[in-house]
C-alpha cells in the first residue's frame, strides 16, 4: 500500500469544474452516503465500504466525511478536490496499489470531519475503494497477525479504528491455515490461476481485483502458491 499526494498551482481546468459548486457555502454538502458518485457496496453495524466513481471530467458533489476511513488506488487517476470553505485546489496523481487513511475520530473524542468535492481530470473514471470504520464499534486492542507468517504491518496507515496489513505468499510458497483476529476486512489485491485459498482466503479473488469480504468471529485463513507470482 503506497501513499503520494501533492500540491501544484491551480489550472484553468480545474477552476471550471469548480465554477458552479465553489460557490456554495460549508452549510451546501450532503453527507458522503448520498453523494452519487460515491457508490455504497455493503455496510453492516461496524463498516462502510463504498467505491468512489467519478466520470472523467465531472466533479462530485461538496460531501462530508465524518468516520476513520482507508482508502485504496485500484486504476491510475487523476483527480483533484477542494475544501469547503477553502479556495486552494488540491491535485493527485493517484496510482494505482496506493493506499491512505483519513483521521476524523480522534482518540481525544475530538471531531474533524472533512466536507470536499472531487474533480476527475483523467480519461477514465476513478476507480476508488474507500473503507470506513465505525469508531462507536472499533476495537481498543490492536490485532495480531505475525510477522513470520508473511504479515507485514503498514506502520504509514495509523488510525485509531483499524490496523492493516498486507500479505504476499511467493511463489512455491504456502501459508498454513491460521487463526484471524476476531473482526476485518479482506482486500483481494492481485493474483494470477495457480493459488488456491482455504477458510477465508478460499472465499476472495473470485472476483478479481478489489474484492472485498468482511469477517466475524472464528474464521481461519491460508494459502498455498503454486506458480511464481504472489497473490495479495
Amino acid at each position: 500500500f503506497f501513499v503520494r499526494e501533492s500540491t501544484t498551482h491551480m489550472s484553468e481546468s480545474p477552476k471550471s469544474l469548480y465554477k458552479e459548486k465553489g460557490d456554495q457555502t460549508i452549510e451546501h454538502f450532503v453527507e458522503v452516503k448520498d453523494e452519487p458518485y460515491h457508490q455504497e457496496f455493503f455496510e453492516n453495524e461496524y463498516t462502510r465500504v463504498f467505491y468512489a466513481k467519478i466520470p472523467p471530467g465531472q466533479t462530485s458533489l461538496f460531501h462530508r466525511h465524518s468516520e476513520n476511513t482507508l482508502y485504496i488506488v485500484l486504476d491510475d487517476a487523476k483527480a483533484c478536490d477542494r475544501i469547503a470553505g477553502e479556495h486552494e485546489i488540491n491535485f493527485h496523481d493517484a496510482i494505482r496499489g496506493e493506499m491512505f487513511a483519513r483521521t476524523h475520530v480522534h482518540p481525544s473524542g475530538e471531531h474533524t470531519p472533512l466536507i470536499h468535492a472531487v474533480c476527475n481530470l483523467g480519461g477514465e473514471a476513478t476507480n476508488f475503494l474507500g473503507i470506513e470504520v465505525k469508531t462507536q464499534q472499533a476495537s481498543q486492542t490492536p490485532p495480531v497477525l505475525e510477522e513470520s507468517r508473511g504479515y507485514m504491518r503498514r506502520e504509514d496507515l495509523v488510525s485509531p479504528s483499524f490496523s492493516v496489513f498486507e500479505l504476499k505468499v511467493e511463489g512455491g510458497k504456502e501459508l498454513p491455515e491460521h487463526p484471524l483476529p476476531n473482526r476485518g476486512l479482506v482486500v483481494f489485491w492481485e493474483g494470477e490461476e495457480g493459488w488456491e485459498g482455504s477458510g477465508l482466503f478460499g472465499k476472495v479473488g473470485k472476483q478479481g481485483r478489489g474484492e472485498v469480504v468482511f469477517w466475524e468471529g472464528g474464521e481461519t485463513g491460508g494459502i498455498k502458491n503454486h506458480q511464481g507470482s504472489s497473490p495479495a
